[in-house]
Parts: C-alpha cells; structure tokens; sequence
C-alpha cells in the first residue's frame, strides 16, 4: 500500500485529535491550547480538529474543522 493509499482511507472521517490529546502534543501552540482548556472553559474530549485529507494527497492538501464545546 502506498502512503497515498493509506492517507485516501481516511478522506470522508479524517484524523482527529480531541483537546486532551493537543494539550499533550509538543508542536502545538500552548497558549491557545491552555486559553480554551482555562479561560473558555472547553470540554478537552469534545472539543476538537479534524483533519481530512483531500486529492491529490499532498502534504498541504487537507481540510480542517474544528469542533467547540465551550461554556
């Protein structure tokens, strides 16, 4: 299976990486992370990104949306 293959498993449900799991990841921005965690009072398992990959598979072709629980 090529890498172009396996990324195109996952263009109708994406990657997706719920709040908990950026607060973890080192390449993300903290602040940001931290602001919805402590100021905007985010839900960190419901609020999220998903990444959909898009043709023609490249490094730069994806779509992202974002999810937000927030009080």
């Amino acid at each position: 299976m090529t890498s172009k293959e396996y990324v195109e498993q996952f263009k109708q449900y994406g990657f997706t990486a719920n709040l908990d799991n950026l607060s973890r990841y080192g390449n993300v921005d903290k602040k940001k992370v931290d602001y919805l965690i402590n100021e905007a009072k985010c839900n960190k398992e419901n609020t999220k990104v998903i990444i959909k990959p898009v043709e023609p598979y490249g490094k730069k072709d994806y779509h992202i949306e974002v999810v937000k629980e927030c009080e």
